[in-house]
């Protein structure tokens, strides 16, 4: 598997499907060839343009081994309102990746969103249905943060899908 991630540094120069745009052709064989960072920057594009279900569909097709796509296909499933789901990869993020209240675990939430913020989202919300976070994952310290600079590990993820939820 090829490393794309300095091809990915600047997301709206391959992800618009423009076929003339250099590094495109590159970026569809990776697609096609089931590459998993490729398969993941394609589902946040798709999760830009409004396209949640089809963002997380692709993000789960990664499988469980793939921390940045576990953990964005349950922000997406959260945003939108499968709590189910979003609960179910939480789960699998804190058992095969990191604690939900772990420093790496607030890292890749705040990765989630940069990565996202480079494909220049719309920040109206517009694309989003609901936002369930799974209540029996509610840390009990959400609403004490209320997203100021001190948000401790324990509700990262929250305030991380909340981020997102605010850029889609």
């Amino acid at each position: 598997m090829c490393n794309l991630t300095s091809l990915c540094a600047e997301p709206m120069d391959i992800l618009l499907g423009e076929r003339g745009i250099k590094g495109r052709p590159f970026f569809e064989k990776c697609l096609r060839s089931r590459n998993r960072q490729a398969t993941y920057f394609d589902a946040l594009r798709l999760a830009v343009s409004g396209n949640l279900y089809r963002a997380i569909i692709l993000m789960e097709s990664n499988g469980t081994e793939d921390p940045y796509s576990v953990l964005a296909a349950a922000i997406l499933s959260i945003l939108s309102g499968d709590e189910e789901d979003a609960g179910m990869l939480l789960r699998i993020f804190a058992e095969k990746h990191a604690p939900l209240n772990s420093d790496r675990a607030r890292s890749l939430g705040i990765c989630l969103t940069r990565q996202i913020s480079s494909f220049c989202p719309s920040y109206f919300g517009r694309n989003i249905s609901s936002f369930t976070y799974p209540p029996d994952l509610m840390p009990p310290c959400v609403f004490e943060h209320r997203q100021t600079p001190r948000i401790c590990n324990t509700c990262s993820i929250y305030w991380s899908a909340r981020r997102v939820y605010s850029m889609l």
